[in-house]
């Protein structure tokens, strides 16, 4: 029960919309007479199986918000979302009030119009080794124990390969300047 009473906190006011609510009032009265119904009502919460049924209005789409936005990943995909909001609430027609929330999100929208649309176009057979040569850098990484914090990859596209080089973020600098 305690349990339940930490997970519910901060959702008292959602008792009183239980009676407003069209998927959910049958459900408030008569319990007994309703042995073989999927909902329990516990202490004024009702719930399907573990999950606390949210009733329509804007708590839906807060809780949606809530959990698409995430904690340090942020953003969440639609599914992950659902996911995540099914495994502790229910209400009717849930995948479609997600999907919604999702698609209306101004952030998600704008880093979808970042990506390439349409073909790539293929970089260009090289005619010898070393005359094609492309780097990339991957940095802020925790330092290790001999002080390298980053990872510079060199792609020689004759050889088909990637050449993987960690230094210290200082010591490449130092290397791309002495290339300039």
């Amino acid at each position: 029960m305690a349990v339940m009473e930490a997970r519910v906190l901060g959702f008292q006011f959602i008792r009183e919309l239980y009676q407003h609510d069209e998927d959910f009032k049958h459900y408030l009265y008569d319990q007994d007479g309703r042995r073989h119904s999927p909902y329990t009502l516990q202490e004024g919460f009702l719930f399907k199986g573990n999950k606390l049924c949210i009733p329509k209005g804007p708590i839906q789409k807060l809780l949606v918000k809530k959990e698409h936005r995430g904690g340090l990943a942020g953003h969440f995909g639609i599914n992950k979302t659902i996911d995540m909001l099914k495994e502790h609430f229910f209400w009717s027609k849930m995948d479609g009030d997600i999907y919604d929330v999702i698609f209306m999100c101004s952030i998600c929208q704008k880093a979808k119009s970042q990506f390439h649309q349409g073909l790539y176009t293929p970089f260009p057979i090289p005619n010898g080794p070393w005359e094609d040569v492309s780097m990339d850098f991957i940095v802020s990484l925790p330092r290790t124990q001999r002080g390298k914090d980053a990872i510079m990859v060199k792609s020689i596209m004759q050889l088909m390969w990637p050449i993987f080089t960690s230094r210290k973020l200082s010591n490449f600098m130092a290397y791309l300047g002495a290339l300039c």
